[in-house]
């Protein structure tokens, strides 16, 4: 009886583990990105990789959280890491993780608020954009020096588009390059589409991308147009994506 006593409670400890293994991966773990807290957070940021780090509520929800998630995973094949430092009062009323909120000036009025930290640095970008947006925020990522290969974009591609906007008084020899560099790639259609793009902006100005960014996400939304061409103007948006200048945000105080 005794040994079947224990058997019976040794069941009961591996059931109730077994509930709280589940209940955390299904509460506590998002795809792709690592909870951090006041322990853990200095051990993952500030390291050899990039972290983008959301901070939020601890059980986040909604179109904001879901764009940071879409991104976590559309990243994965990167460097590039995902944390995230949930906020939520303890039993006596204080804010769990409120010392990282406070150390990097985020307030609980701006939640989720997303900080970007480069390689080997504490010193936080914090992203001001648009936080329905995945693609706007890959964009962002882009800019901070992170490859993501978004959708018909070309890494050599993306490259040339950085500097041709970078270097405002060397467009024409940045174009001439391009298009030695797609010769003999004509059969890589979105090669022509970088092209196509830096002739347009020496015709219409820098103004021109935002413009057409809009436009084409006018025509996605569009009942009417069919998934094919839909998946045609996405591609277009993330070449455009690539030729946005750089909107660096000043860094927080670590």
């Amino acid at each position: 009886a005794f040994v079947m006593g224990i058997r019976a409670r040794l069941t009961d400890a591996k059931l109730t583990l077994t509930v709280l293994v589940l209940v955390c991966s299904l509460v506590c773990a998002e795809k792709g990105i690592i909870n951090l807290d006041t322990l853990t957070f200095d051990k993952i940021v500030g390291g050899t990789r990039a972290v983008l780090v959301s901070i939020d509520q601890v059980y986040p929800y909604g179109e904001e959280h879901e764009t940071f998630q879409a991104v976590a995973v559309e990243s994965s094949g990167t460097g590039m890491l995902f944390g995230a430092v949930g906020m939520s009062e303890d039993e006596y009323g204080d804010d769990e993780n409120a010392e990282l909120a406070m150390r990097f000036g985020v307030e609980s009025t701006e939640l989720p608020a997303w900080l970007f930290f480069g390689p080997n640095s504490l010193t936080p970008k914090k992203y001001s954009g648009d936080k329905t947006d995945p693609e706007a925020l890959m964009g962002w990522i882009k800019n901070q020096g992170v490859y993501i290969g978004l959708e018909g974009c070309l890494q050599e591609f993306d490259d040339i588009a950085k500097k041709f906007i970078t270097h405002a008084n060397d467009r024409l020899a940045i174009l001439e390059s391009a298009e030695k560099t797609m010769s003999g790639r004509e059969d890589i259609p979105t090669a022509v589409i970088y092209v196509t793009t830096m002739k347009k902006i020496l015709k219409n100005g820098d103004e021109w991308v935002e413009k057409e960014l809009t436009r084409l996400g006018s025509m996605m939304e569009k009942g009417s147009v069919k998934e094919e061409k839909k998946a045609e103007f996405k591609r277009r948006i993330h070449i455009l994506l690539s030729f946005l200048p750089e909107r660096d945000v000043e860094p927080e105080n670590s």
